[in-house]
């Protein structure tokens, strides 16, 4: 009786320690008050686990299999399926491992701050749980995340992009040739580090980027790495960001746009140096090689008068450069993630040249005023402040974009009720009309809206656009 328990202890030790998953790096700092996404590595993975869920909570507590999972009452949430960018990728002596980005969202440090703040523990847990098909037990794994200010020491990651344009529109329409208006991308992020990355612009009749092309380098695998499509190249930048919490990076002025049609702008991301996401893989992936002992021969010596063949590339033996499809190669050290982010990043759509379809000029056609521009104007109607008369007379300048095919504008200002106030026709070769100051102050205190229409010269209407209001 006795051998047999002590073989069943020895049976289930087996399993156990076969079994065994960390996880790089076991620990993290996280912003108490904004999302964080820091990359993760589980392994060695065995054939028959595979992951499945993965959880955030307060307290832990003992499982039905190896490891610890979260206490049910202690669960602040579970990650969502668009960010889940976990990938298994095999290693070049044949391992598997899991490349996970653990993406918390606000809602789940919203929860543990409050536990925080009324007198809970100021770290919880990020539960990862992997299964067996062949009916093995299941296994646990978590990784304490610790709550901070998202300063130095808070992985350097970005958590939210913003295009800002001059009319707050992620689209732009320019001439041929002509140089881009001041545009920024707003960048939220944790901790501190270098951004580094470039601009490429996606010109007319190539093909558009998908999301894994717009996923920084930071955000894939170590074997994914250089293995998003390249576009034309624009500039490169490479700032220091303080942990400040936000920057505006500015967008190149100039692209080729010398051919009409469609481009896109986009900000590919590159990996940084950063001491707080640096993680390595679950276990060495060096493959030895033996080498075999060599077996001397003699060489005859060829006869007079003739001469020896060169050995052929293709009677070499290659068996031994031979690696598993998409296996990592060898790494030594630490693997750099510095300004990763679990999602895609947006693109800058712009339109050179004149609209060729009316429905996009209806939606698109007016340059709309942003924010601060409008207040300039409609805070002080009749310019009390003459500092800013040279601004006024810009801004009470109403413009629109070209629709090929026209022969008259005809810009209308009309009330609340679609009454029209006031009308002007303009020549289809201008592209802007000036609102006289006058008439602008008849329209103090009253809902303006403004619209083009687009006519030939017999007055048959080609296309209107959508009214946009401006007081």
């Amino acid at each position: 009786m006795k051998k047999l328990i002590l073989i069943g202890f020895i049976l289930f030790l087996r399993v156990t320690l076969s079994a065994q998953i960390s996880v790089s790096p076991p620990s993290i700092n996280v912003n108490s008050q904004n999302p964080t996404s820091v990359p993760l590595t589980f392994g060695p993975l065995s054939s028959d686990y595979r992951p499945v869920e993965a959880i955030w909570c307060g307290e832990l507590t003992l499982s039905a299999g190896i490891g610890q999972t979260c206490r049910p009452d202690t669960i602040y949430g579970s990650l969502p399926e668009r960010y889940n960018k976990s990938q298994r990728r095999t290693l070049s002596n044949g391992g598997d491992y899991l490349f996970d980005v653990m993406a918390v969202p606000a809602s789940v440090t919203r929860r543990a701050y409050q536990t925080a703040q009324s007198g809970g523990s100021a770290r919880f847990f990020y539960v990862r749980r992997f299964v067996s098909n062949a009916g093995n037990p299941d296994i646990f794994v978590n990784v304490i995340c610790r709550m901070g200010g998202g300063g130095a020491r808070t992985p350097f990651t970005i958590t939210a992009v913003k295009i800002r344009t001059p009319d707050e529109k992620p689209i732009l329409f320019l001439k041929s040739g002509n140089p881009i208006p001041p545009v920024y991308y707003e960048l939220q992020y944790n901790g501190s580090g270098t951004l580094r990355g470039r601009w490429e612009i996606v010109q007319p009749g190539e093909e558009m980027p998908s999301e894994f092309d717009l996923l920084p380098e930071a955000a894939l695998p170590i074997d994914q790495r250089g293995q998003q499509k390249l576009y034309t190249q624009v500039s490169r930048f490479d700032v220091f960001l303080p942990p400040s919490g936000k920057y505006l990076l500015p967008a190149p002025d100039r692209i080729p746009n010398y051919v009409e049609g469609q481009y896109f702008l986009l900000l590919r991301l590159e990996v940084s140096f950063d001491r707080e996401t640096e993680i390595e893989l679950p276990f060495s992936n060096v493959v030895v090689i033996p080498t075999p002992t060599p077996t001397p021969t003699v060489t005859p010596t060829p006869p007079i008068g003739t001469t020896t063949a060169a050995q052929s590339f293709a009677d070499t033996d290659l068996a031994s450069l031979n690696t598993a499809v998409n296996a990592v190669s060898q790494i030594d050290g630490q693997i750099q993630n510095g300004g990763t982010a679990a999602f895609p990043m947006p693109f800058l759509r712009i339109q050179v040249g004149a609209f060729n379809d009316k429905l996009s000029w209806i939606k698109n056609g007016l340059i709309t005023k942003n924010d601060k521009q409008l207040f300039i104007l409609n805070s002080n109607p009749q310019n009390l402040f003459e500092t800013i008369e040279g601004e006024k007379a810009a801004l009470n300048s109403y413009a629109w974009y070209e629709l090929k095919n026209t022969d008259v504008y005809l810009v209308e200002f009309v009330s609340e009720a679609d009454v029209r106030l006031l009308g002007a026709y303009v020549s289809g070769s201008k592209f802007s009309y000036h609102l006289p100051k006058i008439l602008r102050e008849r329209f103090k205190n009253r809902r303006v809206y403004w619209r083009v229409s687009a006519l030939k010269n017999s007055g048959k209407l080609i296309a209107r656009t959508d009214k946009q209001r401006i007081m």
